[in-house]
């Protein structure tokens, strides 16, 4: 069964991370947007939660499309949380191989 997003996005200090909650039937599948993913789409290590929140809520499909795939391919923390990171932001921009690249530089 597919994901179906909920529209409860909420700054989490303790994590520094932007988070909403998905359901996949009758299970609720938290899913967080890290700082390192919010500044691979734009924000800044200076920015607060409320840019957080913004740069999450403008990027919402992208991340969601990320979550979806984590969460099909079974890639959940303790917690059943889906985290999504640089990297998966990365690899959805395809930016991965040219970071790689521009790192042998």
């Amino acid at each position: 069964m597919p994901l179906r997003f909920v529209r409860d996005t909420v700054y989490l200090p303790e994590r520094d991370a932007v988070k909403t909650t998905a359901i996949d039937g009758g299970r609720l599948v938290p899913c967080l947007a890290t700082r390192s993913a919010l500044i691979v789409l734009g924000c800044t290590d200076r920015d607060g939660p409320e840019r957080m929140v913004e740069k999450f809520e403008h990027h919402r499909p992208m991340i969601e499309s990320a979550a979806v795939f984590k969460h099909r391919q079974g890639h959940h923390r303790h917690s059943g949380a889906v985290v999504i990171e640089e990297g998966e932001i990365d690899d959805l921009l395809g930016w991965g191989a040219w970071r790689c690249w521009a790192s042998i530089l």
